[in-house]
């Protein structure tokens, strides 16, 4: 549903972010993946590889507020956790080489 959708963007946004702070650089005040991963490709041109995450976009805003009669489809829900969990692995990864050191998966 659309609360799937909008955590999926949410937990995007907020590891691009979390990397950015990473890298010294201040927190951009957005919804929007495509402008912070440019953000992220200034300091890092590998994070182009996460350019299909931009699709979380709509999720954050549009899809959450707009029309009430739309509801992701299950195939559009399924596609949003692919995305999030894609930008996850790949920014867990860059923290992880920069040395950040990150408890292993399930540790709380």
């Amino acid at each position: 549903d659309e609360t799937f959708g909008f955590h999926a963007q949410q937990a995007a946004e907020k590891l691009l972010k979390a990397w950015l702070i990473w890298k010294d650089q201040s927190p951009i005040r957005t919804h929007n993946i495509e402008v912070l991963l440019a953000a992220c490709e200034q300091l890092d041109n590998e994070f182009a590889a996460l350019r299909p995450a931009e699709a979380l976009t709509p999720y954050a805003v549009e899809v959450r507020y707009g029309d009430p009669a739309y509801f992701p489809t299950s195939e559009e829900t399924g596609e949003a956790a692919q995305m999030s969990a894609l930008v996850e692995a790949f920014v867990l990864k860059k923290l992880e080489t920069d040395g950040l050191a990150l408890p292993p998966a399930g540790d709380s």
